[in-house]
């Protein structure tokens, strides 16, 4: 979970941290997309930041916003989305060199 102190620093104009939406996980503003489903959508499926804009009818500000967040956040995110599976990122190793985990 984010802490409050993160939350607070990250850009409230794309970005929101919210309990009540996407259980709590980092999504941008205005919808219930998550910063992961962005990153994941470039990283691994390699789409351009500018189609997953216009696909998702996102402002290219905010995709890229998405990105920003991610890779300031890289490890947390991940191992949100390792917890959520209930697998144990100690027993795994370093699986990715991004810091992309499988969503």
């Amino acid at each position: 979970m984010l802490s409050e102190t993160v939350s607070q620093q990250i850009s409230k104009e794309h970005i929101a941290v919210d309990l009540d939406y996407c259980f709590g996980k980092p999504r941008l503003v205005g919808t219930r997309m998550p910063v992961a489903t962005i990153a994941k959508l470039h990283l691994e499926m390699e789409e351009s930041l500018a189609a997953i804009a216009s696909e998702y009818d996102l402002s290219l500000a905010a995709v890229y916003a998405a990105m920003a967040y991610y890779y300031d956040h890289c490890q947390e995110i991940d191992l949100g989305i390792w917890s959520r599976l209930m697998i144990n990122p100690k027993t795994i190793g370093s699986i990715s060199t991004r810091g992309l985990l499988p969503l």
